[in-house]
């Protein structure tokens, strides 16, 4: 969308108020309904696609922090904000937001939920200054880096990929 398509949207300072300024609004930027919209900013088929294939559009190398955030607590958090009642959502999202926002403010979202943690276990007198990476997020070389920054310590790497649990399915 061009900066004077936004504008001009936006220069009448509200959001439908009714089904008619929300079908304009989508209109004006060029989107048929709302889930024109939505599937545009996240495909159908995305839970089916590997974590490398999200993260490569992103490139190798972490860039400055994305406008866009994410709360990752999708169902509640128990360590360290012991709030089970706490819930994810997406933050700063606009007309311009794409997958790639979308894909790097998850990962940011988590990587500084890992630092929560971390930062608990080093109040606790734990000092931590290497992990291993394994499952499907250890095939992102973009991930790996920005875990590595955000928690300041050594990833290794395993030379045998090592599947990663979620669940029961781990038992």
């Amino acid at each position: 969308m061009t900066d004077s398509k936004r504008n001009n949207l936006f220069s009448k300072r509200h959001i439908g108020t009714n089904a008619e300024d929300n079908a304009f609004m989508l209109k004006s930027l060029g989107f048929d309904s709302m889930d024109d919209f939505i599937s545009t900013v996240i495909p159908a088929n995305i839970l089916e696609k590997k974590v490398e294939d999200l993260t490569n559009p992103l490139g190798k190398r972490i860039k400055g922090p994305n406008v866009t955030q994410f709360l990752p607590y999708l169902s509640g958090e128990r360590t360290p904000h012991n709030d089970s009642n706490i819930r994810a959502s997406f933050v700063n999202i606009d007309v311009s937001s794409n997958q790639n926002d979308l894909t790097q403010s998850v990962l940011e979202g988590v990587s500084f939920a890992l630092r929560d943690n971390l930062e608990v276990l080093k109040n606790a007198g734990t000092n931590i200054s290497r992990a291993v990476a394994i499952g499907g997020g250890s095939n992102s070389s973009y991930w790996l880096e920005l875990i590595a920054t955000v928690l300041n310590i050594d990833l290794d790497i395993p030379e045998k990929k090592v599947m990663a649990f979620i669940g029961p399915s781990g038992c």
